[in-house]
């Protein structure tokens, strides 16, 4: 049913796009609707069995606005993307937030699954118009018949061709006078094994997953969520403020300090660092990630400004963090935090 409002959403910009007049345009629109709905005949059979690329259903409407038609593939994509996080029983219920701001992170980043412009087009033909739900303008009157597995896994290069074994291909359904169909030059897939990804997987060491795992720490303090807080840490983490130290035996020491040991942070800083997020909303600037194999840091300048014990305080200051990629992924093995008050 996503798949379905995609095609109508990107297949309503053709007609738009194509028609002449305010009629033809109406008209176009019209009938793209009327498509939709024969799709909701007998969900899900009759719905698409692949996501919708822009390219494909509205290919004028992509060759006039590029950059919007991959904008929205993109977006429908992640779309895609956290709802598989949402239900997937590989995700445990403590690390989807986690898996979610990855996720997004790596949308927003500009080295994760890139590919070129004429390799999107191309990666769109290859998945098959008649797996999207057709075009979506010259409908004909039946429905277009799927030529894959529903959710067929297609993987492509940079350059829009298939990663992997894609062995199968046999020769397309021969033109029906009944559907009208072209021949798909995509019958008779042969869908590959299941990929099974694992936690590891999902997380590979990458200077987007490090930063999300930075941020979702600050934003689990500022919504005190300690579970969450301690799950991003890891068992040794070392957190250090203004150069005091707390020792590895769990004795606090003066200001700000140094706490030893995820068990110590929990017992003795996180309920007041918690407490100062809440108080103090804290804005990161400058922020810089330098990642060497499986360790990163995360730099940042930092400002905060709020209220502390009845009074307006701020303050100025500058963070490090240091993180260790492992099986589950990145964890906080050291924060390091400077700061000063501008605001009495």
């Amino acid at each position: 049913l996503i798949w379905g409002y995609h095609w109508l959403q990107v297949g309503l910009y053709e007609p738009l796009v194509i028609g002449q007049t305010r009629e033809a345009r109406q008209a176009g629109v019209a009938s793209a609707v009327a498509r939709f709905r024969q799709m909701l005949g007998d969900p899900p059979a009759t719905l698409p069995y692949q996501m919708p690329m822009t390219s494909a259903i509205a290919p004028t409407f992509a060759t006039r606005y590029p950059e919007l038609a991959i904008i929205f593939d993109n977006l429908h994509s992640m779309h895609d993307v956290i709802s598989d996080i949402l239900v997937s029983e590989k995700v445990p219920r403590h690390r989807k937030r986690a898996e979610i701001l990855l996720a997004a992170a790596r949308f927003r980043d500009d080295t994760t699954e890139v590919m070129s412009v004429a390799g999107w087009r191309r990666m769109a033909e290859m998945m098959g118009l008649h797996n999207m739900g057709g075009p979506a303008t010259g409908l004909l009157g039946a429905l277009p018949t799927p030529t894959v597995p529903r959710g067929f896994v297609m993987r492509h290069d940079r350059d829009g061709n298939m990663i992997g074994e894609h062995a199968g291909h046999e020769a397309a359904p021969k033109e029906d006078s009944a559907n009208r169909r072209a021949p798909d030059p995509h019958a008779g897939h042969v869908a590959p094994a299941a990929v099974v990804h694992t936690e590891h997987q999902m997380a590979e060491p990458d200077s987007a997953g490090a930063l999300a795992t930075v941020e979702a720490f600050h934003a689990a303090l500022a919504a005190g969520d300690s579970l969450r807080v301690l799950s991003l840490l890891s068992d040794d983490v070392v957190m250090q403020g203004d150069g005091v130290a707390t020792p590895s035996d769990g004795v606090a020491g003066q200001g700000d300090g140094v706490v030893v040991s995820r068990a110590s942070y929990r017992r003795l800083a996180m309920a007041s660092d918690i407490a100062r997020a809440r108080a103090l909303p804290v804005v990161r600037r400058a922020v810089r990630v330098r990642l060497e194999g499986h360790v990163a840091w995360v730099t940042a300048t930092t400002s905060s400004r709020g209220t502390l014990a009845g009074r307006p305080a701020a303050f100025t200051g500058a963070e490090l963090v240091v993180l260790l990629h492992g099986a589950e992924g990145w964890r906080i093995t050291s924060i390091h935090r400077s700061s000063r008050r501008t605001v009495q």
